[in-house]
């Protein structure tokens, strides 16, 4: 009996959080390169760079350059990219309050934010003003899958 238990919760929890749905993330004009915004266009070679020397600013990260794979791009807002890379992740429903907004990812891995060289998890650069209450919205539009162009 115990073991039909275990194999239901197992299953249960593959399907909650495990399945994470992320096809509505905005990806216009990025490719393997580059991410255009509305006046600049931002390397992804930069962002990596970036993401690297933040992970090992702490001496305690030992992933290489080479292994970062920027996954998604949600946008650019005001010349923030907000992306998400593949770094470690619980299997826990996320949610990120940001002012008003409320933001749910299906995995601790929250997207992080490049502005000008500087990567931010997605609260700090909330509340160091690089995001704005309109770019908040923008992001949960799309990550609801209700972006209009």
């Amino acid at each position: 009996m115990k073991k039909i238990l275990i194999i239901i919760i197992a299953v249960f929890c593959l399907v909650i959080c495990g399945c994470g749905n992320d096809n509505h993330v905005y990806n216009e004009g990025f490719n393997s390169e580059e991410i255009k915004g509305s006046s600049e266009t931002v390397g992804i070679e930069e962002i990596k760079k970036d993401y690297y020397n933040y992970i090992t600013s702490g001496g305690t990260e030992n992933q290489s350059l080479e292994e970062i794979h920027i996954a998604k791009i949600y946008g650019v807002f005001d010349g923030a990219v907000v992306f998400k890379v593949d770094r470690g992740a619980f299997c826990v429903v996320t949610e990120v309050t940001l002012g008003i907004y409320s933001l749910t990812f299906p995995d601790s891995n929250t997207p992080l934010v490049w502005r000008d060289g500087e990567i931010y998890e997605l609260k700090d650069a909330y509340y160091n003003k690089i995001l704005a209450n309109d770019d908040v919205k923008q992001l949960q539009e799309v990550l609801m899958g209700s972006k209009n162009e």
